[in-house]
């Protein structure tokens, strides 16, 4: 089982914990697990970072393998479909909710994570039943998809990451 990478995992990472400038040990954990089989993304992710004009677009861009953001394949583009479809049909969430969610790569991440069982860090939480957001926790669950965070799984990677 592999694990997919949100971008606000990346993001908050970048801004706050794990910042290149003083961490860069953090990305190289994020290489070396991905070139172990453990971490990647979707292509999606890979489009939302080259937005962000930084290190992280760069990082994204230059150092981490092309092959980091999968591109979907045929079962995933039927899926995400499925997943869209069902966010559309829950009534609790707001129509302007709905659209963000479903523009973004989150429908995208969820159904690579559903196609490949791989599970998803987020620093997202599950909201409550009657919250109009739309949280990939709260869908993915509906999926039968584990969210977990990123402090988490370094933990659980047993590697100790130098500044």
């Amino acid at each position: 089982m592999a694990y997919l990478v949100d971008s606000n995992a990346l993001i908050q990472a970048k801004n706050q914990f794990y910042r290149f400038s003083f961490c860069p040990g953090f990305w190289d954990w994020i290489q070396a697990q991905h070139t172990g089989g453990g971490i990647f993304s979707v292509e999606k992710i890979g489009v939302e970072l080259s937005d962000g004009a930084d290190e992280l677009s760069d990082w994204a861009a230059n150092t981490v393998p092309s092959a980091f953001f999968i591109a979907p394949s045929v079962q995933v583009v039927t899926t995400q479909g499925v997943v869209a479809r069902w966010v559309n049909a829950q009534v609790g969430y707001s129509a302007p909710e709905k659209a963000k969610f479903l523009s973004k790569a989150d429908p995208w991440l969820i159904a690579e994570a559903i196609e490949n069982g791989h599970e998803i860090i987020t620093f997202e939480e599950m909201v409550p039943a009657n919250s109009s957001k739309v949280k990939i926790p709260n869908v993915a669950s509906n999926f039968g998809v584990n969210c977990v965070s990123l402090f988490d799984v370094l933990e659980g990677s047993g590697s100790i990451l130098k500044l």
